[in-house]
């Protein structure tokens, strides 16, 4: 392997951490309340945006999923489509039977209070209030490094290994957000661990059969 800077090294085995990238929509206030008020998951956030007025992101069965998930979390939740049709009828009957509504309207900034939102302005001129924005923005790969390696990508956007990190490519190993979904510390630590031993045993032992 050859580094940018030169250099070449080499490795009997490699475990990539390397992380993905949120890509994040081109809505002023998103970037600047990112991780605060504008967030992505109920379980990682929802304890401290219980009860608050709040704004679901999308037009997909995800943001459908998401809006009729936050119920565990708050009774005032609407769904923000930023110009697109929305999820579908049967979709939008369910969410109008749990009193849901959902708005069309392209979306031209968030109104801030430092990182913190206190509501979404449209482009029609009409605003709603809001105290949390959730949103599920793709992702991207931090490196390619596992990719160029001969990683396979899976349909879902991330590298395809077992549960020990191994990827197929002997020595490549796999580890943390590039692996799984989940996206929380506990389960990157704990695939990091497994990554370790495994990479570990196939040097001392060689890879199992």
């Amino acid at each position: 392997m050859t580094l940018d800077e030169g250099r070449d090294v080499s490795s009997r085995v490699l475990i990539v951490a390397t992380g993905v990238v949120d890509v994040l929509p081109d809505i002023p206030g998103v970037g600047e309340a990112w991780g605060t008020g504008v967030v992505h998951c109920p379980y990682c956030h929802g304890a401290e945006h219980r009860g608050e007025r709040t704004a679901v992101f999308g037009a997909d069965d995800a943001a459908y999923h998401m809006a009729r998930l936050l119920r565990g979390w708050t009774d005032d939740i609407t769904v923000v489509t930023n110009g697109q049709e929305g999820p579908g009828e049967e979709m939008e009957a369910q969410l109008e039977r749990e009193g849901t509504p959902i708005l069309r309207s392209p979306i031209a900034r968030l109104r801030l209070a430092g990182a913190e939102v206190r509501g979404i302005e449209f482009d029609d001129g009409s605003v709603l209030d809001c105290d949390v924005l959730y949103m599920k923005p793709p992702q991207r790969f931090a490196s390619p490094i596992a990719e160029r390696l001969g990683a396979r990508v899976t349909s879902e956007e991330r590298i395809d290994a077992d549960a020990d990190g191994r990827t197929g490519v002997q020595g490549l190993f796999v580890a943390g957000d590039i692996l799984n979904r989940a996206q929380q510390v506990a389960t990157a630590i704990g695939g990091g661990a497994w990554a370790g031993i495994a990479a570990n045993h196939d040097l001392l032992l060689g890879p199992p059969e």
